[in-house]
């Protein structure tokens, strides 16, 4: 049983490893994208939004109304 189960965990070792060779183009997309997000990121300004100025949200009150229309259809 220990056999069978050391066979099963190298196995799985070998399938998660990753795969050395890359399409040289993957690179230079990885680097725009980190570039993007480096950049032109506006994910703590949303954050500041959702969590300071509408504070929490319980089911019922105003600030849940006032969080849904702020995020609208479009951001859904």
């Amino acid at each position: 049983m220990a056999k069978l189960c050391g066979c099963v965990l190298c196995l799985l070792l070998l399938a998660a490893m990753p795969l050395p060779a890359q399409d040289p183009g993957v690179s230079d997309t990885v680097a725009q994208i980190r570039a993007e997000e480096t950049n032109n990121s506006k994910i703590m300004w949303i954050i500041h939004e959702v969590a300071d100025v509408y504070g929490p949200r319980v089911t019922g009150t105003p600030n849940l109304k006032a969080a849904d229309d702020w995020a609208g259809p479009s951001r859904r």
